[in-house]
């Protein structure tokens, strides 16, 4: 017998949506990821084309978490099952 996450799976891969179903999931990932210091001054705005979006409290954030960014696409994508988020875009 099947699990109904594995029917969505396969529901998801005949119609070629996989790849958008788990990028859909990194905003909602984002705080577990980045924890609960970063959360409070972040906010995700979305995600297109692999890029996902995330709005910064102050320009030193934006600096701090530019180069934190290969660690968080790790952990993220990790968390997600696959490298569908291939860049992080830190906007004020």
């Amino acid at each position: 017998m099947r699990t109904l996450g594995e029917f969505i799976e396969r529901w998801a891969s005949s119609l070629g949506i996989e790849r958008k179903l788990s990028e859909g999931m990194a905003p909602s990932l984002w705080n577990e990821v980045v924890g609960e210091t970063i959360a409070a001054h972040t906010s995700v705005i979305g995600i297109r084309g692999g890029v996902l979006v995330v709005r910064v409290g102050s320009a030193s954030w934006r600096n701090e978490l530019f180069f934190m960014k290969p660690k968080i696409l790790e952990k993220l994508n990790a968390r997600i099952g696959s490298d569908v988020v291939k860049d992080i875009r830190f906007v004020r």
